[in-house]
């Protein structure tokens, strides 16, 4: 009879090394199939038993050390990480002229647990002690160093080491391209290279990387639909982003078009990624003066956030984002009624919600005050350009030509309601600062 056959009192009367035995193969049959709680209380038991052998006992050190991954699968990453420190101890101690490989790859999983608790500082200097133990024990093109670079990369990029992290990421890259069926670490990989390198405002660099994480991700798995691929969604979007930054606005919608068709795919019409990508694409047609187009999408996620809103789970910032793009479209299709409800809705919107009194706020304000200005409404077109006037004070400080701007603004209507005393006034100190800001140019 096996050992790993026998029951639970069977296995007490067997010799320590044989319920060790049994203990720990049981413990490695629950890994194996990701019962990873019952494979924890296991392995904790063998280390137990595989203490009497002694600590310089391999068997403690692989108890210690399948019992510290079982707890970092379980979310349980202090237990993992003590565990993770106790077998790097019995490592250095015992071990590290017979298992090079061990002795690496404890340190890389002790620095992944380290980062997964955002402590990136710790983390970084375990991720280059791994990596220069493999460099040093099987080369620096080794798959493992490749790995290392990839955690490192992410420690960097969390500490603002954005250029440092580009190249660890561009090494991590050059290694996994000289292996076999590495697509996956790849296009994460390129995936990374593309955002580190769009945060440094190099947008049409990041496009192409960003557009070969994608194409990496799509050769994977050939046979399997791409329409499910989420991940991809928020890549496209990426590449989008990018190149609206470029005002490559029909590049922008392709990327918008394929994301949109896997959003739509994965959570359906009426959901709030569905309209998130709907205004990108209105914003895209809005700058190439394409209005009408433009009005379709945006009204079309204009029903999606209503609905969300009426049941409670809608972004304001995403349905300020629609109506402000929609107030471009009535103004240019020349539909003064839907153009002037849309701007009320949008103040009121802002009023109603703890929204930042943004540019986009003070923007809406000055233009709903030209709406009520030419109505003849001076007196709710004066409310709107001196609330405008406030937020842009707090925006721009005292002195800025869009502040004088609201000053001619609110003038020209104190002007019109035979205010003459008081609309001198705001001229003048309308003309003052931009005599000011002249000088000062």
């Amino acid at each position: 009879m096996a050992v790993n056959d026998l029951n639970a009192e069977d296995i007490d009367a067997c010799p320590l090394e044989s319920r060790f035995e049994a203990v720990f193969s049981r413990a490695r049959a629950s890994g194996e199939f990701e019962n990873y709680a019952e494979a924890a209380t296991d392995y904790a038991e063998a280390a137990l038993m595989a203490r009497d052998f002694g600590e310089s006992d391999v068997r403690l050190l692989e108890s210690v050390s399948r019992l510290a991954y079982c707890r970092y699968r379980l979310g349980e990453l202090a237990q993992a990480e003590a565990n993770y420190r106790e077998a790097l101890s019995l490592m250095e101690r015992y071990h590290t002229a017979t298992h090079p490989e061990r002795f690496a790859s404890i340190i890389w999983a002790l620095a992944v647990t380290l980062s997964d608790e955002k402590r990136f500082d710790e983390a970084e200097k375990f991720f280059r002690r791994s990596m220069e133990i493999s460099e040093s024990w099987n080369g620096p093109k080794d798959r493992f160093v490749a790995d290392c670079l990839w955690g490192l990369s992410k420690c960097l990029t969390a500490n603002g080491k954005i250029r440092e992290a580009e190249k660890a990421i561009r090494r991590a890259i050059a290694i996994y391209e000289t292996l076999p069926d590495c697509r996956a670490y790849l296009s994460t990989n390129y995936s990374n290279l593309g955002e580190v390198v769009l945060q440094q405002g190099r947008f049409a660099d990041g496009v192409p990387i960003l557009q070969k994480a994608i194409q990496l991700r799509r050769e994977e798995n050939p046979a399997q639909a791409n329409d499910a691929d989420t991940a991809q969604i928020g890549l496209n979007s990426k590449v989008a982003l990018a190149l609206i930054q470029l005002k490559r606005y029909k590049e922008a919608q392709a990327s918008l078009k394929a994301a949109l068709k896997i959003t739509t795919a994965v959570y359906g019409a009426a959901h709030l990624e569905t309209a998130r990508r709907l205004i990108a694409i209105g914003n895209c047609l809005n700058n190439e003066s394409k209005y009408g187009p433009a009005c379709k999408q945006l009204t079309q996620a204009l029903l999606v956030l209503r609905n969300q809103r009426d049941q409670g789970g809608v972004d304001p910032s995403l349905m300020a984002a629609c109506l402000f793009e929609l107030t471009t479209c009535y103004s240019k299709l020349g539909e003064k009624a839907r153009y002037k409800a849309t701007l009320e809705e949008l103040v009121k919107l802002y009023e109603g919600s703890n929204l930042p009194r943004a540019s986009l706020y003070a923007d809406t304000l000055i233009k709903l005050g030209a709406v009520y200005e030419e109505a003849c409404q001076y007196k709710k077109a004066r409310a709107c350009f001196e609330d405008a006037l406030r937020a842009r004070e707090v925006l721009f400080g005292l002195e800025h030509k869009l502040v004088a701007e609201c000053l001619m603004r609110i003038s020209s209507c104190l002007s019109r309601m035979s205010k003459h005393k008081e609309a001198q006034e705001f001229h003048m100190r309308a003309e003052n600062m931009l005599s000011i800001l002249k000088r000062r140019a």
